[in-house]
């Protein structure tokens, strides 16, 4: 008996009926200056549902994407912020966040993603194409990112916002919204450009630097019916009359940025 631990006998055990909630990382930004904007990034990909697991026979892994690194451009505005890395658990992939846009040497588009990241914008002759469209958000997951635009005679530029798993994302501070889950609470809303700054899972964009903001992590959620944890993994909370479980990028000493962080869910009856 001594050759066989507690925790992986106790793996096995009854259908168990979970409703889950899978996030991945947010994209990041880059800066902007005084003649350029980068777009803000996207929210990781938002999935939820129900379903019922068997402890023992249901693979119970989870993986948690951090969020898009920041871009540390050589001059402000200089490269398109980063995806997120995507989030993993019972077989489903929320994408991470597509990175906002450049408006360096050239403006691009805003990067796909779970939600797009939002579209640069210049009115630098020199950087060519002053506007440009958002990224494309994977379908069910979130929505595009903004496009870019000019603003009267003046040439001014508009950059675009991240799009959200609640809608797209605008122009400036018109971020994609969050979307409610069961819990109550929102989740992954577009990052904000130009000198706003709005709340969201993707990266904001910071003025007259040469770093952008990173976007946030990701995170998976479940939670079932009981007022006793079933399980061991992740943060464990008793509230309402369920029981929650939320797993989140690891923020121990070894934790390498850009490395998802990997977790079982142990059944303990």
């Amino acid at each position: 008996m001594g050759l066989f631990s507690t925790a992986v006998i106790a793996q096995y055990g009854p259908p168990i009926t979970i409703d889950y909630l899978i996030i991945g990382g947010g994209g990041g930004s880059q800066a902007y200056d005084s003649t350029r904007s980068t777009g803000g990034g996207g929210a990781g990909g938002f999935i939820s549902g129900s379903t019922t697991i068997t402890p023992g026979y249901t693979n119970l892994a989870v993986s948690v994407g951090p969020g898009g690194l920041r871009t540390f451009g050589a001059t402000v505005a200089d490269d398109p912020g980063n995806t997120g890395n995507n989030s993993t658990f019972l077989g489903l992939t929320a994408y991470g966040g597509g990175g906002g846009g450049d408006s360096g040497t050239f403006v691009s588009d805003g990067l796909p993603g779970g939600s797009g990241g939002g579209a640069g914008a210049s009115r630098k002759v020199s950087a060519g194409a002053q506007t440009a469209s958002g990224g494309i958000a994977v379908s069910g997951q979130g929505f595009n990112g903004g496009g870019s635009t000019t603003a009267g005679s003046s040439g001014g530029w508009l950059s675009g916002a991240g799009g959200g798993a609640g809608g797209a994302g605008g122009t400036i501070s018109v971020s994609g919204i969050e979307k409610a889950w069961l819990d109550g609470f929102t989740y992954a809303g577009g990052g904000g450009t130009n000198p706003y700054t709005t709340s969201g899972s993707g990266g904001l964009t910071k003025f007259n630097t040469t770093i952008g903001t990173e976007g946030k992590h990701g995170l998976v959620k479940l939670r079932y019916t009981g007022s006793t944890a079933l399980f061991t993994g992740g943060n464990v909370a008793i509230s309402g009359g369920y029981v929650y479980h939320s797993f989140n990028v690891g923020t121990q000493p070894a934790f390498a940025p850009g490395v998802n962080t990997d977790y079982t869910l142990y059944y303990i009856g």
